[in-house]
């Protein structure tokens, strides 16, 4: 394509219609050659790919997000027109929420819907009680009910039996529909009823005293598939406060057997939190965020958060012999 101000800009206009999530985007630049990192993804769609086509301008890549642009909607007439060397004006078809003759009315926006049922929200809900601010001599961190009476966080968050001895699961850190703090509820940790922790892959599981599954229940670990690209949510305490969910540009950007990095948000006070999958259940237990390597590709970096894979922590749970108390 033989590109010029008036065809990017027809580019820009298609693409802000067809792929206006900012996860698609994302996705779709990456699968281009481009690292999203370097590029403002805020905004509206039209601003947002106005600033992916000026950084693919410059680095000679606007002909590989046209062709990836094709390969999510093959049948699309004006993006084939395109990669022919022909073009014209998208600005009706994107200020016409009717659409074009013949087209839907409704459709699936991205590369895969973003619809769940409604009991989404509940079964949310109810995982959320299980999860708890730690308060560790000096600061705090997450963690959640995963058998009766032991939580799981990071090694980092509780190093050692003696700092497990001083510190606090604190329950129900949390405003309500109304706004108002709910009063928590602190529970003791109890290392003397079990304590174990891995400093490699950053966890710690220990006792807590006072029978705290019985009003919040536990998050039971099982075995689960990861795939890159999938939607994830964390829930947790960051900067050590109430209670929060991150579910906004919620993808998993790179999965292996040890670590699963994703773009959902989390601040200090977060680490120990569960990473879950749409069906609520857990994929990694969050520990560190900044940008990071991922670990076949030393040579880049991505602005991203990152997990243990849970895999490979109940691999190491059931190589100390841990097992779960129904």
């Amino acid at each position: 394509m033989n590109w010029n101000q008036e065809s990017i800009r027809a580019l820009r206009l298609k693409l802000a219609f067809l792929i206006p999530a900012e996860r698609d985007v994302r996705s779709l630049i990456e699968d281009a050659g481009l690292d999203p990192a370097y590029i403002d993804l805020s905004g509206a769609p039209v601003t947002r790919w106005y600033e992916v086509l000026s950084e693919a301008k410059k680095q000679l890549k606007l002909d590989s997000i046209l062709a990836r642009a094709i390969e999510r909607y093959p049948q699309d007439e004006m993006l084939i027109g395109m990669s022919r060397g022909e073009y014209a004006s998208t600005e009706n078809d994107v200020t016409d929420w009717r659409g074009a003759v013949n087209q839907d009315l409704e459709k699936i926006i991205g590369t895969e819907s973003t619809l769940v049922p409604i009991s989404f929200l509940e079964r949310g809900l109810k995982c959320a009680r299980s999860v708890a601010r730690i308060r560790v001599p000096g600061s705090f961190g997450t963690g959640f009910l995963i058998a009766r009476n032991i939580i799981l966080t990071n090694n980092h968050v509780i190093r050692s039996y003696a700092t497990a001895q001083k510190s606090w699961a604190e329950f129900d850190v949390q405003t309500n529909v109304t706004g108002q703090l709910v009063t928590p509820k602190t529970f003791q940790l109890d290392p003397d009823s079990c304590f174990e922790t891995s400093e490699e892959h950053d966890w710690t599981i220990v006792g807590v005293k006072g029978n705290p599954s019985e009003p919040y229940g536990f998050i039971q670990l099982e075995p689960v598939q990861i795939a890159r690209d999938e939607f994830v949510q964390i829930i947790q305490h960051p900067q050590g406060g109430e209670k929060q969910l991150a579910y906004r540009a919620n993808i998993i950007a790179y999965v292996d057997s040890s670590v699963v990095q994703y773009l959902t948000d989390t601040l200090p006070g977060s680490s120990g939190s569960p990473v879950f999958n749409r069906e609520w259940r857990v994929v990694a237990l969050h520990h560190a965020g900044g940008n990071l390597n991922e670990p076949n590709n030393s040579s880049m970096t991505f602005l991203r958060n990152e997990g243990i894979n849970i895999n490979t922590v109940l691999e190491d749970l059931h190589a100390v012999g841990f097992q779960y108390c129904e």
